[in-house]
C-alpha cells in the first residue's frame, strides 16, 4: 500500500504548482480548486497540465489562467441550464493546445464535480497538507548533513530513518468511491486496491 510519502512524491509537481498560485496571492482554497481541476484536465487532455504551468514566467499570465480557472469553478457550481451561456478560455486554450471553452465543461460537468470532490478528499488530504511538507523539509535536510558528514570524515552515514508521520499507509475516506476515470497510472505494479487509493 502507497504510504504518505508515496503521495506527495507522485503529487510533486501538483504540489509545485500549489505553491506557485499560493505565491501569486491566489487564496488558498481557491489554489486547492483550481489545482484539482488542472489534474482533472491532465486526465481528460493527456498534456501535462501541471508541468505547462510551471514553466509560465509571466505573472499576468498566471492572473489570467488563475481567473479563466475561477471562471470554470464557478460555471461548474452553477444549477440552472448554462447551454446558452457561452464563454471560452483562451489561456487554457493556448496551455492544451485545443479549444477549450464551456461547452467542453457542460459534457463533463458531472464527471468533473465528481472528481474535484475526490481529489479534495482523497490525495488533497496529503498534497496540500502543510505539515507534512514541513516535515519532509526537515527529514531531507538532516539526510544531507549526514551524507556530507561522510564525504567529511570518510565514512558509512548514519542516515535518519523517515519520520513515521511519512511512512504510515495513505488510505482514501472509504465512504468516497474514486470515479471510473479518475485512477492513477503507475509504472510499477499495484494492487487493484492500491491503485484506487492511490488516485
Amino acid at each position: 500500500m502507497p504510504t504518505i510519502r508515496d503521495i506527495m512524491g507522485f503529487h510533486n509537481v501538483d504540489r509545485l504548482v500549489y505553491e506557485k498560485l499560493i505565491m501569486h496571492r491566489t487564496p488558498l482554497v481557491l489554489a486547492r480548486d483550481i489545482v484539482c481541476l488542472f489534474m482533472w484536465l491532465d486526465q481528460m487532455t493527456a498534456i501535462d497540465v501541471a508541468r505547462s504551468i510551471l514553466s509560465i514566467r509571466n505573472p499576468s499570465a498566471i492572473v489570467s489562467l488563475v481567473n479563466e480557472a475561477e471562471g470554470i469553478l464557478n460555471y461548474l457550481q452553477q444549477d440552472v441550464d448554462n447551454t446558452n451561456s457561452f464563454h471560452d478560455f483562451p489561456c487554457l486554450t493556448s496551455l492544451l493546445n485545443r479549444c477549450i471553452d464551456t461547452s467542453f465543461f457542460d459534457i463533463h460537468k458531472e464527471q468533473l464535480q465528481k472528481s474535484l470532490m475526490h481529489k479534495l478528499n482523497g490525495v488533497g488530504r496529503v498534497i496540500f497538507y502543510d505539515p507534512y511538507y514541513e516535515i519532509l523539509h526537515a527529514y531531507d535536510t538532516s539526510v544531507k548533513i549526514a551524507e556530507q558528514d561522510v564525504s567529511r570524515r570518510g565514512r558509512m552515514p548514519m542516515i535518519p530513518a523517515c519520520p513515521t508521520e511519512l511512512t504510515r499507509p495513505y488510505r482514501f475516506p472509504p465512504e468516497i468511491a474514486a470515479p471510473e476515470d479518475d485512477k492513477s497510472i503507475f509504472i510499477n505494479p499495484l494492487a487493484e486496491g492500491g491503485m484506487v487509493d492511490f488516485a
